[in-house]
């Protein structure tokens, strides 16, 4: 095949920011999985709203300690990182951290 006759496939039809944000849920899943002990204890759930989405993180009570960091900064670094994906997604994003009994 000559260079430039490639075949070009037509873009997937998907809902607009409906890929992103599964993209987003599926890295805030694996930060949060490298960061506790019980990986399979952890669950990201998300909450769409107009203009927001929430992502909800629930670990074990013990495990919360690890997501929340000392003074914060560890939970304040992960909401930093979705609110500059939000800003490309025109959306804003939020962390809420949840624990299990």
């Amino acid at each position: 095949m000559k260079p430039g006759n490639e075949e070009m496939l037509p873009p997937p039809q998907q809902k607009p920011g409906m890929d992103r944000d599964l993209i987003i849920e599926e890295l805030l899943l694996g930060i949060v999985r490298a960061l506790v002990d019980d990986r399979d204890e952890v669950q990201v759930t998300s909450k769409t709203t107009l203009s927001s989405k929430i992502f909800r993180v629930t670990v074990a009570a013990s495990e919360a300690g690890k997501i929340i960091g000392k003074n914060g900064r560890t939970a304040t670094s992960i909401r930093g990182l979705l609110s500059a994906m939000g800003v490309a997604a025109k959306m804003r994003y939020g962390l809420d951290i949840v624990t299990r009994h």
